[in-house]
């Protein structure tokens, strides 16, 4: 029998109905009504499932010590704001002390206690319940059950996702982060109050989306704030594997963000006009753009920078840091981003959009008049060889072993000779390739010329003629030995295509195996690589 899949539904203003066989997602512009739209749909969706809207304007302050009441109690709170539910004559709830009766969109909830406590409550619930369960096949000679996943379980899964090497602990009522240092091992305690912006906000969305009941709506009001885009994708991937018995509703502006819910339904809020009345648009796959695209190019206000690779790329994770002012959309590969960039930048296509888009792509062997034809559509040329070769950057290596207390000279050193040292066991591969790459670029803009077959043949015969196989071979050869031989270790990374380089060289700086562009992207997540983001910046093109 053929198991069938869940259609969700979300009601919408003026009757209409969205469905998703995933979640949903309400984008659109700063300003657009979309948190009104929240607060509309918290109200009138089927009552005969807990709707919880957790708000944009949320207090994030980790009590010392927990005030700790029952289950139902904390949840009554988190949902409505009262301790007892109370609903009007036709069974609405009222959320009149949450929302401050009247200011349903700008309320400050400050309910961190009560999602603690909830948490705290469910899991004495389930520990209690466990040991009945024990205690029962005990009396009865009967083998013990293994311990069923319980809450914390499940949020210490999710943690993980998203912070690797910091752990939270729930104990005597207090929340404490224990945070592991990999350079000694050593360990630091302190109490949840201390913590990140990102830390906590983590830990109070987490908890709300883990004690709400089977079958709730989770309405949440930016998803992003507090929250790096690695880490927010990471946070709510993980959240909706441990949530798929909840539907999820997710009010944002972050296009990149709208766009990384794949299977979501996207509703698109142009405008409001007051009273209940929104101007929306239920978006469905586009037969050409694809649908991430597709929402940037409605919606975004923000320039748009197409790159290749897939969202988690080395591409989109570097250039996110890069361009901080730019939503950063991966096209796969260079040929795509050439074609989006090229697309949407069209006069009639600019004309709908009103961004500005542009395009970045590696250098692998472009010819200069490559080079200067591409950035005349917007696309721009990384200096360097391919985005790998960023994380071997001078700049960069030295700012991580000054991070890691080494002599960054001696580690600089030992980098660039092993980087020369493996370039010149390939270099006639490496001069093969670029040779390679002239000769199927002069080919491909060949035109033919004449009428006839024999103009067109005799044509095709003077082209190859003219075509100094071997001078081009031996010009490649001889500006890259004068690389080598000048010793000029920029000049080598703007040639030297080798995407595992940046793994290799993790024992020159003391890390285990692989260990080194790993380290790097968690300086740039914990917001320590100020000076790394600087390095790469400054080898990277101005989209100007």
């Amino acid at each position: 029998m053929e198991s069938r899949v869940q259609v969700k539904e979300l009601l919408l203003p003026q009757g209409e109905k969205a469905e998703s066989i995933s979640n949903f997602v309400i984008v659109g512009a700063n300003g657009s009504g979309k948190s009104h739209l929240g607060a509309w749909l918290e109200k009138h969706q089927n009552q005969k499932h807990p709707v919880l809207r957790i708000s944009a304007q949320r207090a994030l302050e980790i009590p010392e010590r927990v005030i700790l009441t029952n289950e139902e109690r904390s949840w009554n709170m988190i949902l409505s704001g009262s301790e007892k539910l109370q609903r009007d004559y036709d069974g609405t709830l009222q959320r009149g002390n949450k929302w401050r009766y009247d200011k349903f969109t700008t309320t400050l909830v400050n309910d961190f206690n009560s999602v603690l406590s909830a948490m705290f409550a469910r899991a004495n619930n389930e520990n209690q319940e466990y040991v009945k369960l024990c205690r029962d096949c005990e009396s009865r000679g009967e083998d013990k059950p293994s311990v069923p996943k319980m809450l914390f379980d499940s949020f210490r899964d999710i943690w993980d996702s998203v912070f690797p090497h910091r752990s939270v602990e729930f104990k005597d009522a207090q929340v404490k982060a224990l945070y592991t240092r990999q350079d000694d091992a050593s360990s630091t305690s302190y109490l949840g109050s201390g913590m990140s912006d990102g830390e906590r906000v983590t830990i109070y969305l987490i908890g709300q989306c883990l004690v709400a009941p089977s079958g709730s709506m989770i309405i949440i009001d930016e998803p992003e704030i507090h929250l790096h885009k690695l880490i927010m994708h990471r946070l709510w991937d993980a959240v909706e594997k441990h949530c798929t018995d909840k539907t999820f509703v997710y009010i944002t502006h972050d296009l990149e963000f709208a766009s990384s819910r794949r299977d979501a339904t996207k509703i698109w809020v142009k405008s409001y006009h007051g009273e209940a009345v929104w101007d929306l648009s239920i978006l469905s796959p586009n037969d050409t753009i694809p649908d991430g695209l597709y929402l940037e190019v409605l919606g975004s206000r923000k320039p748009v920078l197409f790159v290749e690779g897939a969202q988690d790329s080395y591409d989109v994770q570097l250039y996110s840091y890069i361009y901080p002012d730019y939503s950063v959309i991966p096209c796969g590969s260079c040929k795509h981003v050439i074609a989006m960039t090229t697309a949407f930048n069209k006069p009639q296509v600019a004309e709908i959009h009103n961004n500005k888009v542009h395009g970045i792509i590696d250098r692998d062997y472009l010819s200069q008049e490559e080079q200067d034809s591409l950035n005349n559509t917007g696309v721009f040329i990384l200096p360097v060889a391919e985005v790998e070769n960023l994380f071997l950057l001078e700049g960069v290596v030295r700012c991580v072993s000054r991070t890691l207390r080494r002599n960054e000279n001696e580690d600089f050193q030992k980098v660039k000779t092993y980087v020369f040292e493996e370039f010149g066991k390939e270099l006639e591969k490496q001069v093969l390739d670029i040779w390679k790459r002239e000769l199927k670029h002069k080919i491909s803009v060949y035109e033919p010329i004449g009428q006839s077959k024999e103009s067109l043949v005799e044509g095709l015969h003077s082209f190859i003629d003219t075509l100094d196989v071997q001078r081009i071979y031996e010009d490649h050869l001889n500006k890259v030995t004068e690389i080598v031989e000048l010793d000029s270790y920029d000049q080598l990374l703007s040639i030297y295509n080798r995407k595992t380089l940046p793994s290799r060289i993790s024992p020159k700086l003391g890390l285990g195996k692989d260990e080194y562009p790993k380290f790097v992207l968690r300086l740039l997540r914990k917001g320590e690589g100020a000076e790394i983001i600087s390095a790469m910046r400054d080898s990277c093109p101005s989209l100007e």
